[in-house]
């Protein structure tokens, strides 16, 4: 969104893609290779500390590229179809797995 408008309907529009753009980046978004998780991969997360975030490089070194993404989220498949893996961010910082039996 940008910070400086020139007429009240510029403003008006900029905030409706904002808020479509939020909507639509709420639901998982396919990304990367969809390859997922080897089972030494989700052993590996499971066993990261979190207490003070990992970057964003740090996670996509160990685990790969999501396989998708939404806002708060990336995605990667469990293995043997065994559901979703999310890392959660707090902007670029990695703040904490949650689990998922749909995306």
């Amino acid at each position: 969104m940008y910070l400086f408008r020139q007429s009240t309907l510029g403003i008006a529009a900029g905030l409706a893609f904002s808020l479509v753009s939020t909507v639509a980046l709420a639901v998982p978004q396919s990304y990367g290779d969809a390859r997922g998780l080897s089972p030494s991969q989700v052993v590996s997360a499971i066993h990261l500390d979190f207490s003070n975030g990992q970057s964003y490089g740090a996670i996509v070194d160990l685990l790969g590229m999501p396989d998708a993404r939404d806002r708060r989220a990336d995605w990667y498949s469990l293995p043997n179809g065994g559901g979703y893996m999310l890392v959660n961010y707090q902007g670029a910082i990695a703040v904490g797995l949650s689990w998922s039996s749909q995306p």
